[in-house]
């Protein structure tokens, strides 16, 4: 067994090498997937630092297996980190006009003042997420939404991310933003907090994805027209009665709303993620959303896939419905799915098997 811990420290995107790997654990007396799962969490992050170091924000230009989404980060570790725990992130994406830096400093504050995700003792993850320069709305582009993730996925191989307390945030562009992504992926966040944002475009569709991922959305009266323009969504995810909280600050126009920063972080330090629930309803438009919680599909038909539509349409097509189920008793699960793949992914803890 003692043998087995250098083999789970190697890191390769190779195929050949990871079934090498694979057949090696095999090969090893007494390790199995539920020893492996028992000594993953005890493990040195596999990656690099790149000269991350606690209590300063710092840049970040890593190089993986996406090398061409060029994926840039600022990243804020508190300064009690320590490799051996594991911290709750923040996932905060800027407004236009503004920088990842910026948006980090929010959070975590600076050195001389120190900011409330310091005194928390959360990371702080501000993605280069814009795909072009001088950018002032969200494009709702595949491209945005995967350079958000491939940075969380990036910062979860380098420093120890608690993923059960992965929360999404942003302001104004960012807040459309937090809005969008986390409707897309409720499954890898406890909890998403728009400020200043809109839901729209894609969320009028997806809004019933949020059913088990808790929302605090953030507002001003008269900050343009975002109250009227986010009452579609939010009316109907509090009568289907999602949790969903709104603080709406009366009198006010676009802000940072730091006011609110003290009951942000009261009900951050609430949440947590819901990995398996027995019950799902979700719905997709791009093959960049093809995983749900414990369930994974094929690639979206072209009749449902956003792109694909007839042009002379000039519409949307019908988001794809997939739907899965935990019955009991009898410990059955029922799948309802259109496309050519479906993949359970279930574990002990979750009590399914």
């Amino acid at each position: 067994q003692t043998c087995a811990l250098p083999i789970l420290r190697s890191q390769t995107d190779n195929e050949i090498d990871r079934s090498e790997l694979l057949e090696q654990l095999r090969l090893l007396e007494g390790v199995g997937p539920q020893r492996i799962a028992q000594l993953l969490p005890l493990l040195p992050d596999p990656l690099d630092p790149l000269g991350a170091s606690p209590g300063q924000i710092v840049t970040l230009n890593p190089t993986g297996p996406r090398e061409e989404l060029n994926v840039r980060y600022a990243v804020y570790l508190p300064p009690e980190y320590r490799p051996e725990n594991a911290y709750p992130v923040i996932v905060a994406l800027h407004a236009q006009g503004r920088t990842p830096e910026d948006e980090a400093v929010f959070w975590a504050g600076t050195p001389e003042r120190p900011g409330q995700a310091s005194r928390h003792g959360y990371i702080v993850v501000a993605p280069h997420y814009t795909t072009s320069e001088n950018q002032s709305q969200y494009d709702y582009s595949a491209r945005a939404q995967a350079l958000v993730l491939e940075a969380l996925r990036d910062v979860g191989r380098r420093f120890h991310v608690d993923h059960d307390r992965v929360f999404l945030t942003g302001h104004l562009m960012g807040g459309d933003a937090a809005f969008e992504i986390g409707m897309s992926h409720p499954d890898l966040f406890a909890g998403i907090v728009p400020i200043a944002g809109v839901s729209d475009q894609i969320c009028q569709f997806y809004w019933e994805n949020a059913r088990h991922t808790p929302f605090f959305v953030v507002l001003g009266e008269l900050d343009r027209d975002t109250v009227a323009r986010n009452s579609r969504e939010l009316e109907r995810m509090m009568k289907a009665r999602f949790d969903c909280l709104l603080s709406e600050y009366v009198g006010s126009g676009a802000d940072s709303f730091y006011g609110e920063i003290h009951v942000l972080f009261d009900w951050l330090g609430r949440q947590k993620r819901n990995r398996l629930p027995p019950k799902l309803d979700m719905k997709t438009l791009r093959n960049s959303e093809q995983r749900f919680y414990w369930l994974d599909v094929g690639d979206i038909p072209a009749a449902n896939r956003l792109g694909t539509a007839d042009p002379d349409r000039r519409q949307v097509p019908k988001p794809l419905r997939v739907t899965a189920e935990v019955l009991q008793p009898g410990n059955r699960i029922e799948v309802t799915n259109r496309t050519n793949r479906t993949v359970l992914r279930l574990t002990p803890e979750g009590g399914f098997l």
